[in-house]
Parts: C-alpha cells; structure tokens; sequence
C-alpha cells in the first residue's frame, strides 16, 4: 500500500482503489487497483508490486513502448 501513496505523491492519479479492502485477522489484503498517468521514472514503475496492481503509461512512441517492455523481462 505503500508503493500506492507513494505513486499519488509522484503525481499517478487512481482510478481504482483497492485500499478499502477487508482486513482480516490473518492480514490485509488489496483490492484491484489501476493506476494511470504512470512514468517510467516513478517507484511503481520500477518495484514489484504484489497483488491486483495494474500501471497504465503513456507510451508516445513505438520504440519507447518496446523498450519499456524490453527492461520489464
């Protein structure tokens, strides 16, 4: 939940927001999530999310969408 404030703060906008999700007495748990206006140079973007966290970036440009793709495997 953490990456998910920490993305608001460095300017995504939540579009759906799984924060509200039940507690448990075993843990928390994290509803879906879909976060736009998502950068490259954000954390979210760069650390492994555990959990229904979906990153919507604008990618302009072929080439840049197939860079992109090119570091996240």
């Amino acid at each position: 939940m953490d990456l998910i404030c920490a993305s608001e703060k460095e300017g995504a906008k939540v579009l759906a927001d799984g924060r509200g999700a039940a507690k448990s007495g075993d843990g928390f748990f994290l509803g879906a999530t879909i976060l736009d206006d998502v950068r490259t140079g954000m954390t979210v973007a760069n650390e492994e999310i555990f959990g229904p966290v979906l990153n919507v970036m604008p990618l302009r440009v072929r080439r840049n969408g197939q860079r992109c793709f090119a570091r996240s495997t």
